[in-house]
């Protein structure tokens, strides 16, 4: 049982909770045992006494990654596939240390097959996809938003990086061609950033929003034709009319803002209600969630 906690971190449906003393504990599902249970074991809640505290917590699909506090090692737990545990060793649900070179990480970020760390000399490195942790070449990392194969981050004085697939123009660098190493988006002086699979957003310090990628449904807050999602899309940045953000989050099929006045606008597919105007119509501008 946790009475309170300091960090949680949740994707697809198993969960990690760092406990006010620092100790993790996970629960859900555990196929490949990234709760630390051995792998199968459902329901119970795990506490990694092994790690001891940890700083930061992070929570892949399949595998779980945590920061130990005593030394900023990177541990990781799970299914291996793609080398998501930063290392050779077989899928595991004890932890296993990700990154054998002598520094201290504060900061963990995963999504599905992937994951990043950050060290205390703000230098970001990453693994999975078949991939031994690299170092990506980026100082000052302020923040990364990973999505499936690829992600982007906040660097070099608030500079937007980005990486991975691109057949809808992710990478917003005006090209469909995927890249293995960040590229240089021409974005600059970016407060947030948000990506999903197929898009991303970001805040940029003076309340703009620009957005790249798929367009299907306005994603990228272009509501000329919001359909057509194997064309309809925008291989660099597109400024979001009307729409003022302080912080921005990419969903699957759209995105939100928090906006300086405090209220909330979002856009993209209307399915199921998503963009909070109690209907299931996909909106022509952003819409503004009455809270």
């Amino acid at each position: 049982f946790v009475d309170s906690c300091n960090d949680v971190s949740m994707k697809y449906d198993h969960m990690c909770v760092v406990a006010a003393n620092g100790m993790l504990r996970c629960w859900g599902n555990n196929d490949h045992g990234q709760t630390g249970a051995e792998a199968g074991v459902q329901g119970e809640t795990t506490e990694l006494s092994t790690l001891g505290q940890v700083i930061d917590v992070a929570v892949g699909k399949f595998h779980t990654c945590a920061i130990r506090s005593t030394d900023g090692a990177v541990f990781c737990w799970g299914s291996n596939a793609g080398k998501t545990l930063g290392s050779e060793v077989l899928s595991t649900h004890v932890p296993q240390r990700a990154l054998t070179v002598n520094k201290r990480f504060n900061k963990i970020w995963a999504a599905d097959g992937q994951t990043c760390a950050r060290d205390d000399d703000n230098h970001l490195y990453c693994w999975g996809y078949d991939q031994l942790p690299w170092l990506t070449g980026f100082s000052n990392v302020a923040k990364i938003s990973l999505r499936l194969r690829g992600g982007c981050a906040i660097a070099n004085n608030t500079e937007v990086y980005c990486w991975g697939e691109n057949d809808f123009g992710q990478l917003g660098d005006d090209s469909t061609v995927a890249s293995d190493t960040p590229v240089y988006t021409e974005l600059d002086d970016v407060a947030d950033i948000s990506c999903h699979e197929k898009h991303c957003c970001a805040c940029l310090l003076d309340g703009v929003t620009e957005c790249w990628g798929s367009n299907w449904y306005g994603k990228s807050g272009d509501f000329s034709n919001i359909l057509l999602e194997d064309t309809n899309i925008h291989t660099r940045p597109f400024t979001v009319r009307d729409v003022h953000c302080k912080s921005v989050h990419a969903t699957r099929d759209g995105a939100c803002v928090a906006q300086e006045d405090g209220s909330i606008k979002c856009w993209g597919r209307g399915e199921f209600g998503a963009v909070g105007d109690n209907s299931e119509v996909t909106p022509t501008e952003p819409y503004t969630v009455a809270l």
